[in-house]
């Protein structure tokens, strides 16, 4: 009896040690990308603070040389032992490796499943649904917002938006054509297997060979028969993107890595030029507060700022440690004014919630913030002077990477 005690004893302490290990290597390579990210934001903050230049150079300049470093010097594995090894790590890989080891394993373990789905399965489940039934859904209920006065309240919908999309067993009956932002490792490969999708996914410093090298806010976008074109001097690099060309756009866990508020914004009216019409932007964000409505008001300028750039929202919903959104680019010729009165009332609602009643004069940019640009301001405020001279050992240094 002792004996199986301490056989158990020794297993359980066993297991302990390496769970430890486990978490210590998930929070070491968190703390990579979030270092990452508020470097970037600190390094912004204090260009404002010495009032250097405006804000969209400062923004663009530093954006442009963080991603420059990254496309062309970052290293290509991590190391074997990260709690002892000095070599330092590569961004790309961190998030893969957070991804396989830590995050999806994490979601199969939980019991209660109360953290809910992986973020891919997510993406997945929401791109088939809304190309199965949810866009023509979508559209219509537009439709008959937009035609209320004139039609009944019981009166039957002229069936002139009719839209294709999956069959009853779930295959696309059309190739549906998505584009991954910041994809690292294309993780959606793997979930659409056996369908007609076409992916295109980039990354500023893809850990995967079926991903494009590409900086999603410099890319050049054309009206041209071709989905991408590649770049004359790598055939693994995008240079050019269609106009309109795309079904799907995903950003997940990409927002939250720019910077400031203004390239958020960038990025998705670029999303919005990409999309064809009654295409949708998927947009995965942390969110880990316990409480649903800590974040909402936060949600709710989002989607200002989205429903004025013709983008208006289909899908919302918080898991344990993030936010899912969905977004339908619109036809702004017909639906314009439907996107001015979501906007409006938004805006309403949002004097009415905070404690900021200026809502109505901010720039649609400045409300696609995240917590952590107050956050990063304040930091300023309190230490600018050590943050001055400690910025640049902060930043990432500039290895060499390759594709894995």
């Amino acid at each position: 009896m002792e004996h199986h005690t301490s056989v158990d004893y020794m297993s359980e302490q066993k297991d302990s040690e390496k769970q430890s290990s486990e978490t210590r290597e998930d929070r070491k390579l968190a703390d990579l990308i979030k270092t990452t990210h508020s470097s970037l934001r600190e390094k912004i903050q204090l260009a404002y603070a010495h009032n250097c230049r405006n804000k969209t150079e400062i923004e663009d300049s530093i954006w442009n040389e963080h991603a420059d470093a990254r496309m062309v010097n970052e290293i290509d594995t991590l190391p074997s032992n990260p709690s002892t090894s000095s070599k330092p790590w590569c961004y790309s890989q961190a998030m893969k490796k957070l991804a396989d080891c830590h995050w999806n394993i994490n979601i199969d373990n939980d019991s209660n499943n109360s953290g809910g789905c992986s973020r891919t399965k997510w993406l997945k489940t929401h791109i088939q649904k809304y190309f199965e039934s949810d866009q023509k859904r979508f559209c219509t209920r537009l439709e008959k917002r937009k035609n209320y006065n004139k039609l009944g309240k019981n009166e039957p919908f002229v069936d002139e938006y009719k839209i294709d999309g999956f069959d009853v067993d779930y295959s696309f009956k059309s190739e549906v054509k998505i584009l991954d932002v910041g994809s690292c490792h294309n993780p959606l490969k793997q979930e659409f297997l056996n369908k007609p999708v076409n992916i295109t996914a980039i990354d500023l410093c893809p850990s995967a060979e079926s991903v494009f090298k590409c900086d999603f806010l410099r890319v050049s976008i054309a009206k041209t028969d071709k989905l991408f074109a590649v770049s004359n001097h790598n055939p693994n690099e995008i240079d050019q993107l269609e106009e309109n060309g795309f079904d799907v756009v995903v950003f997940c866990l990409f927002l939250e890595y720019l910077p400031s508020p203004r390239l958020r914004h960038k990025a998705c009216a670029r999303a919005k030029k990409l999309l064809k019409d009654n295409g949708l932007l998927l947009i995965v964000t942390p969110d880990s507060s316990r409480n649903h409505a800590k974040n909402e008001t936060q949600m709710k300028s989002w989607r200002v700022a989205l429903a004025n750039l013709g983008l208006l929202r289909i899908y919302i919903e918080k898991q344990r440690h993030l936010r899912c959104l969905g977004f339908v680019k619109v036809d702004e010729s017909r639906l314009a004014d439907i996107c001015a009165e979501e906007s409006s009332k938004l805006k309403v609602k949002l004097s009415q919630d905070s404690t900021n009643s200026s809502y109505s004069e901010m720039d649609d940019y400045d409300l696609l913030y995240i917590p952590q640009d107050n956050t990063t301001k304040e930091l300023i405020k309190d230490k600018l002077p050590e943050l001055e001279n400690s910025m640049k050992s902060r930043l990432i240094p500039p290895y060499t990477c390759e594709n894995s």
